[in-house]
Protein backbone atom coordinates (compact mmCIF):
# COMPACT_ATOMS: atom_id res chain seq x y z
CA UNK A 1 0.00 0.00 0.00
CA UNK A 2 1.39 3.73 -0.77
CA UNK A 3 0.06 6.82 1.07
CA UNK A 4 0.92 9.93 0.73
CA UNK A 5 0.68 12.36 3.78
CA UNK A 6 0.11 15.82 2.92
CA UNK A 7 1.30 17.73 6.09
CA UNK A 8 0.13 21.28 6.62
CA UNK A 9 3.10 22.35 8.89
CA UNK A 10 6.64 22.63 8.51
CA UNK A 11 8.16 19.58 10.36
CA UNK A 12 11.57 21.74 9.88
CA UNK A 13 10.55 23.31 13.03
CA UNK A 14 10.29 21.32 15.63
CA UNK A 15 6.78 21.12 17.33
CA UNK A 16 4.78 18.07 19.34
CA UNK A 17 2.79 18.79 15.56
CA UNK A 18 5.75 17.49 13.94
CA UNK A 19 6.45 15.24 15.98
CA UNK A 20 3.35 13.03 16.18
CA UNK A 21 3.32 13.72 12.51
CA UNK A 22 6.71 11.32 11.98
CA UNK A 23 5.72 9.20 14.67
CA UNK A 24 2.50 8.52 12.79
CA UNK A 25 4.18 8.33 9.34
CA UNK A 26 7.17 5.80 10.53
CA UNK A 27 4.25 3.84 12.31
CA UNK A 28 2.40 3.42 9.21
CA UNK A 29 5.76 2.54 7.02
CA UNK A 30 6.45 -0.67 9.71
CA UNK A 31 2.98 -1.86 8.53
CA UNK A 32 4.64 -2.63 5.62
CA UNK A 33 3.51 0.16 3.73
CA UNK A 34 5.44 2.54 1.80
CA UNK A 35 5.14 6.22 3.10
CA UNK A 36 5.83 9.59 1.67
CA UNK A 37 5.92 13.13 3.80
CA UNK A 38 4.94 16.22 1.98
CA UNK A 39 5.23 19.37 3.99
CA UNK A 40 5.51 23.31 3.33
CA UNK A 41 8.83 24.60 2.80
CA UNK A 42 9.29 28.23 4.73
CA UNK A 43 12.39 29.46 2.77
CA UNK A 44 14.00 30.79 5.91
CA UNK A 45 13.70 29.76 9.87
CA UNK A 46 14.44 25.99 9.53
CA UNK A 47 16.11 24.30 12.56
CA UNK A 48 16.73 21.19 10.91
CA UNK A 49 17.30 19.64 7.47
CA UNK A 50 15.72 17.20 5.43
CA UNK A 51 18.46 15.17 6.36
CA UNK A 52 18.53 15.96 9.95
CA UNK A 53 14.64 15.56 10.95
CA UNK A 54 14.87 11.27 11.04
CA UNK A 55 17.41 11.62 13.78
CA UNK A 56 16.40 14.63 16.06
CA UNK A 57 12.29 12.96 15.84
CA UNK A 58 14.01 9.80 17.01
CA UNK A 59 12.47 7.61 14.15
CA UNK A 60 13.71 5.51 11.48
CA UNK A 61 14.29 6.31 8.33
CA UNK A 62 11.74 4.00 7.08
CA UNK A 63 9.51 6.99 4.84
CA UNK A 64 10.47 9.28 2.26
CA UNK A 65 10.22 13.20 3.13
CA UNK A 66 10.18 16.25 0.87
CA UNK A 67 9.05 19.84 0.31
CA UNK A 68 5.95 20.68 -0.94
CA UNK A 69 5.96 23.08 -4.25
CA UNK A 70 4.81 26.26 -3.27
CA UNK A 71 7.43 29.37 -1.47
CA UNK A 72 6.58 30.02 1.95
CA UNK A 73 9.24 32.59 3.24
CA UNK A 74 9.12 34.25 6.43
CA UNK A 75 8.46 37.92 5.09
CA UNK A 76 5.48 36.66 3.04
CA UNK A 77 4.23 34.93 5.63
CA UNK A 78 3.76 37.76 7.76
CA UNK A 79 1.24 39.51 4.90
CA UNK A 80 -1.94 39.16 5.62
CA UNK A 81 -3.87 36.02 4.33
CA UNK A 82 -0.89 34.91 2.89
CA UNK A 83 -0.22 31.68 4.62
CA UNK A 84 -3.62 30.15 3.62
CA UNK A 85 -3.69 31.26 0.09
CA UNK A 86 0.10 29.66 0.17
CA UNK A 87 -0.69 26.58 1.02
CA UNK A 88 -3.84 26.30 -1.10
CA UNK A 89 -1.13 26.78 -4.13
CA UNK A 90 0.70 24.12 -2.78
CA UNK A 91 -1.96 21.79 -2.54
CA UNK A 92 -3.28 22.52 -6.05
CA UNK A 93 0.34 22.57 -7.71
CA UNK A 94 0.39 18.60 -5.70
CA UNK A 95 -3.47 17.75 -6.79
CA UNK A 96 -2.19 18.80 -10.90
CA UNK A 97 0.97 16.70 -10.01
CA UNK A 98 -0.81 13.35 -8.64
CA UNK A 99 -2.98 13.84 -11.39
CA UNK A 100 -0.08 14.18 -14.33
CA UNK A 101 2.10 11.23 -12.67
CA UNK A 102 -1.06 9.30 -12.37
CA UNK A 103 1.58 7.42 -9.39
CA UNK A 104 -0.94 5.84 -7.76
CA UNK A 105 -0.92 5.96 -4.18
CA UNK A 106 -3.46 4.51 -2.58
CA UNK A 107 -3.78 6.67 0.34
CA UNK A 108 -3.85 10.10 0.83
CA UNK A 109 -3.34 10.99 4.68
CA UNK A 110 -3.53 14.94 5.58
CA UNK A 111 -4.01 16.89 8.67
CA UNK A 112 -5.11 19.44 6.57
CA UNK A 113 -8.81 20.00 6.03
CA UNK A 114 -7.65 22.72 2.95
CA UNK A 115 -6.14 19.58 1.75
CA UNK A 116 -8.75 17.75 2.35
CA UNK A 117 -11.00 19.83 0.03
CA UNK A 118 -9.08 19.32 -3.20
CA UNK A 119 -7.81 15.29 -3.15
CA UNK A 120 -11.47 13.55 -2.78
CA UNK A 121 -11.49 15.44 -6.96
CA UNK A 122 -8.71 13.36 -7.96
CA UNK A 123 -9.39 11.43 -10.81
CA UNK A 124 -9.09 7.79 -10.80
CA UNK A 125 -5.18 6.31 -11.07
CA UNK A 126 -4.29 3.58 -13.51
CA UNK A 127 -5.27 0.56 -11.60
CA UNK A 128 -8.77 2.33 -12.26
CA UNK A 129 -9.66 4.10 -8.43
CA UNK A 130 -8.75 7.04 -7.01
CA UNK A 131 -6.43 7.43 -4.11
CA UNK A 132 -8.95 6.48 -0.47
CA UNK A 133 -8.47 10.33 1.10
CA UNK A 134 -8.12 10.35 5.00
CA UNK A 135 -8.41 13.37 7.45
CA UNK A 136 -6.83 13.17 10.89
CA UNK A 137 -9.04 15.55 13.27
CA UNK A 138 -7.20 17.17 16.21
CA UNK A 139 -10.09 19.66 16.77
CA UNK A 140 -13.07 20.50 15.64
CA UNK A 141 -13.32 22.71 12.03
CA UNK A 142 -12.98 26.17 12.95
CA UNK A 143 -14.56 26.95 9.79
CA UNK A 144 -17.58 26.16 8.30
CA UNK A 145 -15.94 25.75 4.89
CA UNK A 146 -13.68 23.33 6.47
CA UNK A 147 -16.50 21.16 7.76
CA UNK A 148 -17.94 21.08 4.45
CA UNK A 149 -14.88 19.63 3.27
CA UNK A 150 -14.69 16.93 5.60
CA UNK A 151 -17.94 15.62 4.30
CA UNK A 152 -16.11 14.88 1.34
CA UNK A 153 -13.68 12.81 2.79
CA UNK A 154 -13.53 8.88 2.82
CA UNK A 155 -12.46 8.76 6.33
CA UNK A 156 -11.80 10.41 9.46
CA UNK A 157 -9.41 9.66 12.05
CA UNK A 158 -10.42 11.69 15.40
CA UNK A 159 -7.74 11.58 18.29
CA UNK A 160 -10.62 11.82 20.66
CA UNK A 161 -14.01 10.85 21.26
CA UNK A 162 -15.04 13.89 21.70
CA UNK A 163 -13.82 15.33 18.16
CA UNK A 164 -15.90 12.16 16.63
CA UNK A 165 -18.61 12.73 18.59
CA UNK A 166 -19.12 16.84 17.63
CA UNK A 167 -18.69 15.44 13.66
CA UNK A 168 -21.21 12.87 14.14
CA UNK A 169 -23.59 15.29 15.31
CA UNK A 170 -22.70 18.53 13.96
CA UNK A 171 -21.57 17.54 10.19
CA UNK A 172 -23.94 14.58 10.15
CA UNK A 173 -20.99 12.75 9.25
CA UNK A 174 -21.81 8.86 9.77
CA UNK A 175 -19.94 6.77 12.64
CA UNK A 176 -18.86 4.32 10.18
CA UNK A 177 -16.58 7.14 8.30
CA UNK A 178 -15.11 7.76 11.87
CA UNK A 179 -12.24 6.24 13.42
CA UNK A 180 -11.32 7.18 16.98
CA UNK A 181 -7.56 6.76 17.52
CA UNK A 182 -5.77 8.55 20.05
CA UNK A 183 -2.30 9.70 19.87
CA UNK A 184 0.56 7.52 21.18
CA UNK A 185 3.80 6.50 22.15
CA UNK A 186 6.68 4.35 20.48
CA UNK A 187 7.03 0.63 21.58
CA UNK A 188 10.87 1.10 22.41
CA UNK A 189 9.54 3.85 25.55
CA UNK A 190 7.58 0.76 27.73
CA UNK A 191 10.73 -0.49 28.59
CA UNK A 192 12.33 3.01 29.94
CA UNK A 193 15.94 3.13 31.28
CA UNK A 194 16.16 3.76 35.25
CA UNK A 195 15.96 7.24 36.51
CA UNK A 196 19.76 6.53 38.01
CA UNK A 197 21.12 6.17 34.45
CA UNK A 198 18.68 8.90 32.66
CA UNK A 199 19.87 11.85 35.90
CA UNK A 200 23.62 10.72 34.80
CA UNK A 201 23.22 11.46 31.25
CA UNK A 202 21.55 14.56 31.70
CA UNK A 203 24.08 15.55 34.67
CA UNK A 204 21.40 16.05 37.27
CA UNK A 205 22.03 15.45 40.90
CA UNK A 206 21.04 11.78 41.91
CA UNK A 207 19.24 13.12 45.26
CA UNK A 208 17.59 15.71 44.05
CA UNK A 209 13.86 16.32 43.79
CA UNK A 210 12.51 16.75 40.58
CA UNK A 211 8.91 17.80 38.90
CA UNK A 212 9.04 18.25 34.96
CA UNK A 213 7.24 19.24 32.28
CA UNK A 214 7.59 19.17 28.87
CA UNK A 215 6.02 21.09 25.94
CA UNK A 216 5.10 23.94 24.22
CA UNK A 217 4.58 27.17 27.43
CA UNK A 218 1.63 28.54 25.62
CA UNK A 219 0.95 31.90 27.45
CA UNK A 220 -1.59 30.34 29.43
CA UNK A 221 0.75 27.82 30.71
CA UNK A 222 3.00 30.16 31.88
CA UNK A 223 1.59 31.45 35.11
CA UNK A 224 0.13 28.03 36.18
CA UNK A 225 3.93 26.86 35.87
CA UNK A 226 5.29 29.83 38.03
CA UNK A 227 2.28 28.98 40.45
CA UNK A 228 3.50 25.17 40.74
CA UNK A 229 6.98 26.12 41.16
CA UNK A 230 6.05 28.49 43.81
CA UNK A 231 4.15 25.76 45.87
CA UNK A 232 7.41 23.39 45.21
CA UNK A 233 9.78 25.84 46.78
CA UNK A 234 11.17 24.74 49.12
CA UNK A 235 11.13 20.92 48.43
CA UNK A 236 11.65 20.19 44.47
CA UNK A 237 12.88 22.13 41.68
CA UNK A 238 10.17 22.32 38.01
CA UNK A 239 12.10 21.59 34.75
CA UNK A 240 10.49 22.72 31.93
CA UNK A 241 11.31 21.14 28.77
CA UNK A 242 10.31 23.14 25.38
CA UNK A 243 9.97 26.17 24.00
CA UNK A 244 7.79 29.08 24.17
CA UNK A 245 4.97 29.58 21.85
CA UNK A 246 5.84 33.45 21.25
CA UNK A 247 9.49 32.22 20.10
CA UNK A 248 8.45 31.03 16.47
CA UNK A 249 11.60 32.14 14.84
CA UNK A 250 12.66 34.68 17.44
CA UNK A 251 15.61 32.43 18.57
CA UNK A 252 14.51 31.75 22.66
CA UNK A 253 13.34 35.06 23.44
CA UNK A 254 10.64 34.84 25.55
CA UNK A 255 11.62 31.53 27.08
CA UNK A 256 14.87 33.96 28.24
CA UNK A 257 12.60 36.48 29.30
CA UNK A 258 10.44 33.96 31.40
CA UNK A 259 14.06 32.38 33.06
CA UNK A 260 14.97 36.15 34.10
CA UNK A 261 11.08 36.87 35.64
CA UNK A 262 11.62 33.18 37.26
CA UNK A 263 15.22 34.40 38.79
CA UNK A 264 13.85 37.87 39.95
CA UNK A 265 10.41 35.82 42.02
CA UNK A 266 13.51 33.22 43.32
CA UNK A 267 11.21 30.00 42.01
CA UNK A 268 12.57 26.90 41.89
CA UNK A 269 12.17 26.36 38.33
CA UNK A 270 14.83 25.61 35.28
CA UNK A 271 14.18 25.77 31.39
CA UNK A 272 15.52 23.94 29.89
CA UNK A 273 14.53 24.74 25.98
CA UNK A 274 13.66 22.96 23.00
CA UNK A 275 15.31 19.45 22.67
CA UNK A 276 15.99 16.24 20.61
CA UNK A 277 12.79 13.66 21.16
CA UNK A 278 15.09 11.03 22.73
CA UNK A 279 15.92 13.86 24.39
CA UNK A 280 12.77 14.78 26.01
CA UNK A 281 12.66 10.77 27.00
CA UNK A 282 15.77 11.13 29.58
CA UNK A 283 14.08 14.13 31.20
CA UNK A 284 10.76 12.89 31.72
CA UNK A 285 12.48 9.52 32.95
CA UNK A 286 14.93 11.55 35.53
CA UNK A 287 11.72 12.93 36.96
CA UNK A 288 10.14 12.43 40.26
CA UNK A 289 6.62 13.62 39.10
CA UNK A 290 5.15 14.47 35.62
CA UNK A 291 3.30 17.65 36.12
CA UNK A 292 0.55 18.63 32.57
CA UNK A 293 -1.29 21.97 33.78
CA UNK A 294 -4.23 23.23 31.43
CA UNK A 295 -5.94 26.38 31.51
CA UNK A 296 -8.74 25.09 29.24
CA UNK A 297 -8.67 28.17 27.65
CA UNK A 298 -7.25 27.30 24.16
CA UNK A 299 -9.68 26.14 21.28
CA UNK A 300 -8.36 22.64 21.08
CA UNK A 301 -8.84 22.02 24.97
CA UNK A 302 -11.96 20.24 24.42
CA UNK A 303 -11.02 17.49 21.94
CA UNK A 304 -6.86 17.08 22.97
CA UNK A 305 -4.64 13.98 23.01
CA UNK A 306 -1.74 14.98 24.15
CA UNK A 307 1.35 13.75 23.37
CA UNK A 308 3.02 13.99 26.77
CA UNK A 309 0.74 12.21 28.83
CA UNK A 310 1.07 8.76 26.82
CA UNK A 311 4.86 9.98 26.95
CA UNK A 312 4.60 10.62 31.00
CA UNK A 313 2.55 7.16 31.13
CA UNK A 314 5.31 5.23 29.42
CA UNK A 315 8.14 6.85 31.56
CA UNK A 316 6.63 5.26 34.83
CA UNK A 317 6.57 8.47 36.91
CA UNK A 318 3.21 9.59 38.78
CA UNK A 319 1.28 12.16 36.66
CA UNK A 320 -0.50 15.16 38.14
CA UNK A 321 -2.80 16.90 35.27
CA UNK A 322 -5.81 19.51 35.43
CA UNK A 323 -8.86 18.05 34.97
CA UNK A 324 -10.35 18.31 31.90
CA UNK A 325 -13.17 16.18 30.85
CA UNK A 326 -11.73 14.73 27.52
CA UNK A 327 -8.46 13.36 29.31
CA UNK A 328 -10.96 11.35 31.73
CA UNK A 329 -10.59 9.04 27.38
CA UNK A 330 -7.64 7.87 28.69
CA UNK A 331 -6.65 8.43 32.39
CA UNK A 332 -8.32 7.91 36.00
CA UNK A 333 -8.09 9.83 39.12
CA UNK A 334 -6.48 8.31 41.55
CA UNK A 335 -5.68 4.89 39.22
CA UNK A 336 -3.61 6.24 36.58
CA UNK A 337 -3.11 10.02 37.33
CA UNK A 338 -4.00 12.46 39.82
CA UNK A 339 -6.65 15.17 38.58
CA UNK A 340 -6.52 18.66 40.17
CA UNK A 341 -8.94 21.67 38.92
CA UNK A 342 -8.29 23.27 35.38
CA UNK A 343 -6.33 26.20 35.45
CA UNK A 344 -5.07 25.66 39.08
CA UNK A 345 -1.35 26.25 38.85
CA UNK A 346 -0.76 26.10 42.54
CA UNK A 347 -2.79 22.69 42.66
CA UNK A 348 -0.73 20.87 40.78
CA UNK A 349 2.68 22.23 42.62
CA UNK A 350 0.66 20.89 45.86
CA UNK A 351 -0.42 17.85 44.14
CA UNK A 352 3.05 17.03 42.87
CA UNK A 353 4.65 17.95 46.18
CA UNK A 354 2.17 15.11 47.61
CA UNK A 355 3.52 12.89 45.18
CA UNK A 356 6.95 13.20 47.11
CA UNK A 357 5.70 12.63 50.00
CA UNK A 358 3.59 9.80 49.55
CA UNK A 359 5.77 7.24 47.39
CA UNK A 360 2.86 4.58 47.96
CA UNK A 361 0.86 6.79 45.92
CA UNK A 362 3.54 7.82 43.64
CA UNK A 363 4.30 4.76 42.89
CA UNK A 364 0.77 2.66 42.34
CA UNK A 365 0.02 5.83 39.88
CA UNK A 366 3.41 5.16 37.71
CA UNK A 367 2.70 1.72 37.34
CA UNK A 368 -0.93 1.38 36.72
CA UNK A 369 0.06 4.06 33.72
CA UNK A 370 2.98 2.35 32.70
CA UNK A 371 0.53 -0.69 32.36
CA UNK A 372 -2.12 1.50 30.76
CA UNK A 373 0.33 2.91 28.07
CA UNK A 374 1.10 -0.73 26.76
CA UNK A 375 -2.70 -0.21 24.62
CA UNK A 376 -1.51 3.42 23.21
CA UNK A 377 1.39 2.71 21.03
CA UNK A 378 1.78 3.96 17.44
CA UNK A 379 2.27 0.46 15.93
CA UNK A 380 -0.96 -0.38 17.26
CA UNK A 381 -2.58 2.90 16.19
CA UNK A 382 -1.35 2.29 12.86
CA UNK A 383 -2.60 -1.23 12.14
CA UNK A 384 -6.10 0.06 13.29
CA UNK A 385 -6.32 3.07 10.90
CA UNK A 386 -5.05 0.02 8.13
CA UNK A 387 -7.68 -1.79 9.05
CA UNK A 388 -9.82 1.09 9.04
CA UNK A 389 -8.53 1.47 5.31
CA UNK A 390 -9.64 -1.67 4.60
CA UNK A 391 -12.93 -1.35 5.46
CA UNK A 392 -13.45 2.15 4.03
CA UNK A 393 -11.91 0.71 0.51
CA UNK A 394 -14.15 -1.81 0.79
CA UNK A 395 -17.01 0.60 1.67
CA UNK A 396 -17.78 -0.73 5.03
Amino acid sequence: MRICYIHSANILMPSANAVQTMHVCQSLARTGAEVELLFPHYVRGDVLSIAECHAYYAVDDCFRVRHLRAPFSRALMQTPGYVPVAKLLAYWVECCRQLLSRSAFDVIYTRCATASAFFPWLSPTRSGTRPLVLFEAHEYPRTRARGVALRSVDGIIAISRAIAEELEARLAIPSERILVAPDGVPDAWLTPATQDQARAALGLHAEQALALYTGTVHPDTKPMLFDAAAALRGRASLIVVGAAAADYGTRGRYLIAMEAEARQLQLPIVFVGPVSVDRVRQYQIAADVLVAPYSGALRWARYTSPLKLFEYMAAGRPIVTSDLPVLHEILAHDDTAWFVPVGDGTAIGRAAGMMLDRPDVAKRLARRAQEAAAGYTWDRRARTILEFVGRRKHGH
